[in-house]
């Protein structure tokens, strides 16, 4: 009786798993692809310091072997299913990591470049999970050309990455985007060539709802060779007394074609009313604000050579003087998948130590840096 019952229990068990599996199984329009890219080259900083407690340690020239410079690494796995009418579930998991050391990037998060699950409609895509802000879908690829990052997006993050500023106050140009946890977010299809959407990131914290929190909205406009768009946004993000305060954020930016020429372009503005300090210099920055304008041009020589040249220029209140920075590159491709390219960056910044564009080195012990790098990327 009793063993009778449990086959029964058992055979019902089966019966609901099968109806459970059995629709993803034999879903004819379900998708999922495996992709990934690897970036690896050595780079050499013309004077680099060693920080301990925030002051110079030690200084000079030096050798790395650094990796996601032009593009970022990664494995990622992305699907879709249609559900009729128009609409289809997506997913992306995204994982980034360090190919020089095997370590995972993002601060050693598994899926630290994007995770997030969402619906595709006729008005656009609605999703939820860690994703990129506005900043990197609208601007960020304005400056992306075969050789990488090598005008808005490089000399960005060479402006953006000054010192204790990246991890403090976050300034400077944020076109190439940032990503941001707990996101509910809203991107448009083309509407006559127009898109726009609107992202929100919760902050998750007891009795404080804005406390960590992203709020931020886009427009873009393209039209044949002529791209242009605009950002707006505001966080809540700790500055360097660990208190929380309200950074806002602003951005145009613009690109036209010209068969073989490239040229674009961009500006930024950041106010942050927390604190910024820098104690290699003894710096105290309280309000900052950041303004920063990017112009750059980008030429396919031949189908396989590809070259771009820009140049940023950084202003700032409280007398903290200006920074300049000069990018070059140029990209081979030896395939569809595989190129290898170089770059060279002088960067001059009057107030911090200049870390130039590559934001993986440390800053420079008089202000000035040039780097150059060597390095291969392939994509799967």
């Amino acid at each position: 009786m009793r063993i009778h019952a449990a086959l029964g229990m058992a055979a019902l068990s089966l019966g609901h798993f099968a109806t459970f599996v059995q629709p993803v199984q034999a879903h004819e329009t379900s998708n999922i692809v495996i992709y990934g890219l690897v970036d690896s080259g050595l780079s050499y900083y013309s004077n680099s310091v060693a920080l301990n407690g925030g002051q110079i340690a030690a200084s000079g020239s030096a050798l790395r072997l650094d990796n996601g410079i032009a593009a970022g690494n990664r494995v990622g796995f992305s699907g879709s299913e249609d559900l009729g009418g128009g609409m289809s579930a997506v997913f992306k998991l995204e994982n980034g990591f360090d190919a020089a050391k095997g370590s995972m990037g993002q601060g050693g998060l598994l899926f630290g470049r994007q995770s997030y699950v969402g619906l595709n409609t006729a008005a656009g895509l609605w999703a939820i999970g860690r994703q990129y802000d506005f900043m990197f879908d609208y601007l960020n690829l304005m400056g992306y050309t075969n050789a990488g990052h090598n005008n808005i997006g490089a000399s960005g993050q060479g402006l953006d990455g000054m010192s204790a500023i990246a991890a403090t106050a976050q300034l400077g140009n944020h076109t190439y985007g940032a990503r941001v946890n707990n996101a509910l977010k809203f991107s448009s299809n083309s509407f006559s060539g127009f898109r726009f959407g609107a992202l929100l990131g919760l902050g998750e914290q007891a009795g404080s709802q804005s406390r960590g929190s992203t709020a931020q909205a886009g427009l873009n406009y393209g039209q044949g060779n002529f791209l242009i768009g605009a950002v707006a946004g505001v966080s809540s993000v700790p500055g360097s007394d660990s208190q929380y305060a309200t950074k806002r954020l602003a951005g145009a930016g613009a690109k036209l074609t010209l068969d073989k020429l490239a040229l674009y372009g961009s500006y930024t503005q950041v106010h942050f009313d927390g604190l910024v300090s820098y104690a290699a210099r003894g710096i105290s920055w309280k309000g900052a604000r950041v303004d920063t304008l990017d112009i750059g041009a980008d030429y396919q020589f031949t189908p396989v050579v590809n070259g771009g040249l820009s140049w940023q220029h950084q202003t700032r209140n409280s007398d903290l003087g200006a920074a300049d920075q000069v990018t070059a590159s140029v990209s081979y491709s030896l395939s569809k998948r595989t190129s290898l390219y170089s770059t060279v960056a002088y960067q001059h910044d009057r107030a911090f130590g200049a870390l130039s564009v590559f934001g993986a080195g440390t800053p420079s012990s008089n202000g000035v840096q040039v780097v150059s790098r060597v390095a291969m990327r392939t994509a799967f």
